[in-house]
């Protein structure tokens, strides 16, 4: 998994930044969810939190256990 990121502060944001699902092998598999601009860190952080939580919860089956 990969979030990537936009350098501004949250506020400031003009792309909001996306959290990336890749394979063993690096290639893309698809967008997990994608942050809403304009948010506080805090706010940022918690959605975040909640959406992988709830994307690992829906595809457990896909979730590698280590």
């Amino acid at each position: 998994m990969f979030m990537t990121y936009q350098a501004e502060a949250p506020a400031d944001h003009i792309e909001p930044w996306a959290c990336a699902l890749y394979d063993g092998q690096g290639e893309f598999l698809e967008i997990l969810f994608t942050a809403e601009a304009g948010q506080s860190l805090d706010a940022e952080c918690a959605r975040a939190a909640v959406c992988l939580a709830a994307w690992i919860d829906a595809h457990a089956e896909r979730c590698t256990r280590l």
